[in-house]
């Protein structure tokens, strides 16, 4: 089951890669994300991701390069 955003920090990563509330991430490199701590362990410590998501009903996968500790900057509903 996807996660839901509910709310992203102005300037954060997840604001640059256009989330938004509403918007899911569905998976992180072809992995199934079922909750928040899911994403968290699988996007935390790496570099370069690929991230299934719904943004505005509309799939997509985007390609991140972040550092490995930074923050998507994004709360997602429980």
């Amino acid at each position: 089951m996807p996660i839901q955003v509910a709310a992203v920090d102005p300037g954060s990563l997840a604001d640059e890669l256009g989330w938004g509330p509403g918007d899911q991430v569905l998976a992180v490199d072809g992995q199934s994300i079922e909750d928040e701590l899911d994403f968290r362990f699988r996007t935390g410590g790496e570099e370069a991701l690929t991230l299934k998501v719904r943004l505005d009903g509309t799939l997509d996968q985007q390609h991140v390069t972040k550092d490995p500790d930074e923050p998507f900057g994004a709360t997602f509903e429980e």
